[in-house]
């Protein structure tokens, strides 16, 4: 129970200050963070993406998705399906799709425009965090959605977090069912936190 009441405090100071963040400041930042995220070398390595679309105050995706595709990187996204508890993950087969708007406002691809993958085929998943930790804790919405994707999934998929520097904090509260992320990429730093032996 403690542990609930401290992440529920720091997802509302997160959002307040993510909300503070104007527009412009978000775009920049978010530009940096898709440079060091696409130089990097694991990134460069992968082939098979599954990046997410971002709500207004997340940092913003679509470039990211759209320079990937661009490098010839297959590009996946995950979809809420009714009455699941679990993430499907989806292969566009191009940038130019019509969106819907999917479970919390997320946007997801029209089903004329997409084919579902087997999770254990992604190399590099691109994480969204209210927050993370210095030793690769995240803090999501609290749905789980994501922690059940990395424990059914390949373990050897990478999970790269991309926050704005403020959301990453020294430490925070974890339970057994959250499970960290590889590296961490702000506008002012990549984070190597938990090496895949």
């Amino acid at each position: 129970m403690k542990i609930k009441i401290e992440k529920n405090q720091i997802r509302k100071q997160m959002t307040q200050m993510r909300n503070s963040l104007s527009h412009s400041d978000l775009i920049k930042k978010s530009s940096l963070i898709m440079e060091s995220l696409l130089s990097s070398d694991e990134f460069k390595k992968a082939e098979k993406i599954l990046f997410f679309m971002s709500l207004e105050k997340e940092v913003q995706t679509w470039d990211m998705i759209c320079q990937s595709f661009q490098n010839g990187k297959k590009i996946h996204l995950p979809i809420t399906v009714k009455n699941s508890p679990d993430l499907k993950i989806v292969r566009i087969r191009d940038t130019n799709i019509d969106f819907v708007s999917g479970a919390y406002g997320i946007k997801e691809p029209g089903s004329d425009s997409y084919d579902f993958v087997d999770p254990h085929e992604i190399d590099l998943i691109v994480v969204p965090g209210l927050a993370f930790d210095n030793q690769g804790g995240r803090l999501g919405f609290g749905k789980g959605y994501y922690d059940r994707l990395f424990a059914s999934g390949n373990p050897k998929t990478l999970r790269f977090g991309v926050a704005l520097d403020f959301q990453v904090v020294a430490s925070l509260p974890q339970s057994k069912d959250d499970l960290p992320v590889h590296s961490i990429v702000t506008e002012k730093r990549v984070l190597f936190c938990n090496p895949i032996n």
